[in-house]
């Protein structure tokens, strides 16, 4: 790290009103190292972003240059707006409307903006990501209840075929006894 580096990063943490704690943390969380003299440049351009990010969460405004950088900007991809898009739709097929807990997705990226936006498109990066994971969470149990109802149901569906209390696992054949199948002669297939 050369002196200019240094007086830049201690300039941005200041204007970003990060306490000296607040800065330490970041600088062994983000840069590996327990002194600022001791970042690489890739450790140095990744502090310099998360110092942003910091005095953005703060509600300074300090603009974007190390974000942007680092393909880190003010927004999200529109990849990541896409992907949202898509986790939610398929939320919104899987939701049984009776039982699952509905999101509206507004309030979703409300949630995760901390009230700044109810717009996909205007999330930080991070925060796409952290809606991302949440969505797929979210799907991934509606998945799991579906797939433990459809159990359910398919099981008592067996049971009632089969006229048995007791499911064990197994499905009736076609041929045994158990279902009816008609049998025809090859002159009664109408085709």
């Amino acid at each position: 790290m050369n002196p200019k580096q240094l007086g830049l990063i201690h300039g941005l943490k200041r204007k970003a009103g990060l306490d000296d704690p607040g800065y330490r943390l970041i600088l062994r969380n983000i840069g590996g190292v327990a002194s600022s003299k001791d970042l690489t440049q890739t450790g140095f351009d990744e502090v310099m972003a998360s110092i942003e990010e910091a005095g953005e969460v703060s509600g300074i405004r300090i603009g974007t240059y190390w974000r942007d950088r680092l393909g880190r900007g003010a927004s999200g991809t529109a990849r990541m707006v896409h992907k949202i898009h898509a986790l939610y739709a398929s939320y919104e097929q899987l939701r049984d409307p009776v039982e699952s807990t509905h999101y509206e997705l507004a309030g979703l990226v409300k949630n995760s903006s901390r009230q700044r936006t109810s717009d996909p498109a205007q999330l930080t990066a991070r925060e796409a990501w952290t809606l991302i994971e949440a969505l797929k969470s979210i799907v991934a149990r509606e998945e799991h209840r579906q797939r433990e109802t459809g159990n359910r149901l398919f099981g008592d569906k067996r049971r009632e075929i089969r006229g048995e209390g007791e499911d064990d696992g197994s499905l009736p054949s076609p041929l045994t006894p158990d279902c009816s199948v008609a049998t025809l002669a090859p002159d009664d297939i109408p085709f």
